[in-house]
């Protein structure tokens, strides 16, 4: 707002203090022209990232912090330094809305039960029932369900399958391997998913469905995350980051991301220098397909076993190559 210093030259002096103190007062309600500071903490925890920001050490936080956030203290600098790692900078209203148009939120946004499970809930149930024999007989230790139709394609030398149930953990690790540099393509497959509870974990916190053998079974929608990475050599640094973010080791460790696992589940199609090979055997029944896991040298008999179970599905052997920490699942070893 201007006014003429002639105008105030030529008005009388109670007056020209009665305008200043008018121009006061409104300069006081105008919007500052100073530029407003962004709450980077307050909005990574709005994207559900909280915890990933907190793994950014000290050099990574100075790499790829915005210069202008120098001054800040550590951990709003840490959350500068994820936002811009994603490509997302500005201010709040920026933020937002170039993370509404991110892949991994347009991939890892959706947390309703899937559609194929809803419109064929009755045939997926029956094929869960018929599943629990294998589980009940100790030929295997869980099982997931997907439809065969909808088994994503992919390049085996380049792709990881991760399995998890919590979307905040989703989120977390491809925003991770982001601010490390990966890009990978991302297809998001949900899965009926059961699995024998093991003791060791402590205190289930929902409800498990008791087996005829004593064991308790875990039973929810999951989902696989196919990320198809550019190089082959990728999915090597990947297993890296898994195991120093995303694996757990104690109840109380610090520095992993959002909901990270005891055995993190995931597993290639190829050999890798960090899998262990294990079988999947394949059960298919009226379009849907279950992966049971056997160790290699016990798949050929447990097959059979299967097999014989129920004269309606079909079952095959598929090799893959899982994580350490899943191995010793196997194995019997809870870590």
């Amino acid at each position: 707002m201007r006014i003429s210093a002639e105008i105030i030259l030529r008005t009388p002096l109670s007056r020209t203090f009665t305008i200043l103190a008018g121009l006061t007062a409104i300069l006081l309600l105008q919007p500052s022209c100073s530029k407003q500071t962004t709450d980077y903490t307050a909005l990574v925890a709005e994207l559900e990232l909280a915890e990933l920001a907190t793994t950014f050490n000290e050099e990574k936080t100075k790499r790829l912090a915005p210069k202008n956030t120098d001054r800040l203290p550590l951990v709003d600098r840490q959350s500068a330094a994820l936002l811009a790692s994603l490509g997302l900078t500005g201010n709040r209203a920026d933020i937002l809305g170039l993370w509404t148009t991110h892949p991994i939120y347009l991939k890892l946004n959706k947390v309703e039960e899937p559609a194929w499970l809803t419109l064929r809930k009755g045939t997926v149930m029956d094929f869960a029932s018929r599943l629990t024999k294998p589980l009940e007989a100790s030929i295997s230790t869980g099982y997931n369900i997907v439809p065969g139709s909808l088994w994503p394609q992919f390049d085996p030398d380049r792709t990881v399958v991760y399995g998890h149930n919590d979307w905040k953990h989703a989120k977390q690790l491809c925003a991770l391997l982001h601010s490390e540099g990966l890009k990978p393509s991302i297809t998001v497959l949900q899965k009926q998913s059961a699995f024998i509870y093991n003791d060791d974990w402590g205190e289930p916190t929902i409800p498990l469905v008791p087996l005829k053998n004593g064991k308790r079974l875990v039973v929810g929608v999951e989902f696989d995350l196919f990320l198809e990475f550019e190089e082959k050599e990728d999915v090597e640094r990947f297993a890296e980051l898994v195991t120093r973010f995303a694996k757990k080791d104690s109840p109380d460790e610090a520095g992993l991301i959002h909901d990270a696992w005891w055995q993190p589940f995931y597993r290639t199609f190829i050999p890798t220098t960090f899998g262990q090979p294990l079988t999947v055997m394949l059960v298919q029944y009226q379009g849907y397909r279950a992966n049971l896991i056997s160790l290699p040298k016990d798949a050929s008999e447990k097959i059979k076993q299967i097999q014989s179970l129920d004269p309606d599905w079909t079952v095959e052997p598929v090799t893959i190559w899982v994580n350490p920490a899943f191995y010793r699942f196997q194995l019997g070893d809870y870590r």
